[in-house]
């Protein structure tokens, strides 16, 4: 089990990150993004790609990657740029096969992309996610994402 969010490569040890309030609760490895109020939330589009960030762990309050940020927390968000890797989230009931590209379920995790959908990253190593249960797995961001402003 990771520990860390982000992993790598070691050249870019240090993540650009926005910090910004929780507009509702995910777990780090969740893809977020902006809403209205300028606040982070979950991303919510199927299949879609806009601007998002990847949910670090609250290292600020000294959590961990299994600690939920709630509504109101201080939440950080990772700007994926292309080459890096970091741990994100995949849903439940997901069988990830290495170098599968993931896209978002429209709830702030990632299954299988199917053909009418945007790629976000593809997995690095193979998970398979029971039902009620989602898990972190390795991914690279694909290239060619739009990272947050």
């Amino acid at each position: 089990m990771p520990n860390l969010i982000f992993a790598g490569p070691t050249t870019q040890n240090v993540p650009q990150v926005k910090e910004k309030l929780a507009g509702a609760a995910f777990l780090p490895g969740a893809i977020i993004v902006l809403n209205g109020s300028d606040e982070f939330i979950p991303h919510g589009t199927a299949g879609a790609r806009g601007r998002y960030y990847v949910a670090q762990e609250n290292y600020l309050a000294m959590k961990n990657v299994d600690d939920t940020y709630s509504e109101g927390d201080l939440a950080i968000g990772m700007i994926p740029l292309d080459e890096q890797f970091f741990y994100v989230r995949v849903a439940a009931s997901q069988t990830i096969t290495e170098d599968e590209a993931l896209a978002s379920n429209g709830a702030g995790l990632l299954v299988s992309a199917v053909a009418t959908d945007e790629v976000l990253f593809y997995a690095e190593e193979a998970v398979t996610t029971g039902a009620g249960e989602t898990a972190l797995v390795l991914a690279r961001v694909a290239t060619g994402v739009v990272p947050g402003p």
